[in-house]
C-alpha cells in the first residue's frame, strides 16, 4: 500500500506539471489572461475543496471553510452544546493560528521548503492521529483531529493571498463569489477594465476547481479511508515548487 501511495503521488505531481505546461502554452496575448497564475490558483483551490470534502465526510466539520464552521459554532451556542462549541472554536482558532504562523515564517524566510513543511506536516498529522485505534474508539475525540487540517488550510490561504502570481483566497469561497458577482455586473454594464479578464479566469476556474476537489475529497474519504489527505498536500507543495 505504501509503495502504491508513493507511485500515485509521483503520478499526481507529474499530472500537475502537465497541467501547468498546457496552461503555459495558451496564448496570453490573444486572451488577455496570464494562464500560469490561473493554473496555480485552480490547483490550490482544488486542494482546498478536497480537504473540505474529506474532513466534512470524516469529521463532520471543515478543514478550510471557516464560514461553515462558524455556522456550526453558532448553532452549538444556541443549543448549549458544550462539545460543539469547543470543537468548532478550536478548528476556527487553528485556522487563524495557521495563517498567523505562516505569515510570521514568510516574514523571516522565503524558503519554500519551510512553507511546504507546515502544510504537509499538519495534513499528514491529521491522518496519522485519525488512524489511531484509541481515537477511532472515541468518535467525539476523533473529530478534534480536524484542527490540524485547519492549520494547513490557514497556511495555504496565507500563501495564496501573498503569492506574487495568485493573490486570491483558495480556501474561502464566499469572498471569491462576491468578486465574481461584481465582475459579472461590470460585464453586463460594459464597464469592465484592464485586469478583469484575469480576475474572472482565476476566480471562475478556482471556484470550479474547489467544487471538483470537494467531490474527489468526499469520495476519497470512503475509498482511501483514514490516510486520504496526502493527495492535497502533494498538490500544495507542487504549486509551491513549480511557482
Amino acid at each position: 500500500d505504501a509503495t502504491l501511495e508513493v507511485h500515485f503521488g509521483c503520478e499526481l505531481h507529474a499530472s500537475v506539471e502537465l497541467v501547468m505546461a498546457a496552461f503555459q502554452k495558451m496564448s496570453d496575448v490573444d486572451t488577455g489572461v496570464a494562464w500560469r497564475p490561473v493554473a496555480l490558483a485552480t490547483i490550490l483551490s482544488f486542494a482546498g475543496g478536497y480537504v473540505d470534502g474529506n474532513t466534512k465526510q470524516r469529521f463532520d466539520s471543515f478543514g478550510g471553510m471557516q464560514t461553515g464552521n462558524t455556522v456550526f459554532l453558532g448553532s452549538a451556542i444556541e443549543s448549549r452544546d458544550g462539545f460543539g462549541i469547543a470543537l468548532f472554536l478550536a478548528i476556527i482558532l487553528s485556522f487563524v493560528g495557521g495563517v498567523m504562523f505562516t505569515v510570521e515564517v514568510m516574514s523571516r524566510t522565503k524558503r519554500k521548503l519551510a512553507l511546504g513543511f507546515i502544510m504537509a506536516l499538519n495534513l499528514i498529522g491529521c491522518d496519522a492521529l485519525a488512524a489511531l485505534p484509541y481515537l477511532q474508539a472515541h468518535p467525539n475525540m476523533l473529530r478534534f483531529t480536524c484542527v490540524f487540517a485547519a492549520v494547513s488550510m490557514g497556511s495555504q490561504n496565507a500563501i495564496s493571498m501573498k503569492h506574487e502570481e495568485i493573490q486570491q483566497h483558495t480556501t474561502i469561497v464566499t469572498g471569491n463569489l462576491q468578486k465574481l458577482a461584481e465582475l459579472g455586473w461590470r460585464f453586463l454594464h460594459k464597464a469592465t477594465s484592464e485586469g478583469d479578464a484575469q480576475q474572472g479566469a482565476q476566480l471562475g476556474l478556482g471556484w470550479l476547481g474547489y467544487v471538483l476537489g470537494a467531490c474527489v475529497g468526499t469520495a476519497s474519504a470512503a475509498v482511501i479511508g483514514d490516510w486520504s489527505l496526502w493527495p492535497a498536500t502533494i498538490l500544495q507543495n507542487a504549486v509551491l515548487f513549480l511557482s
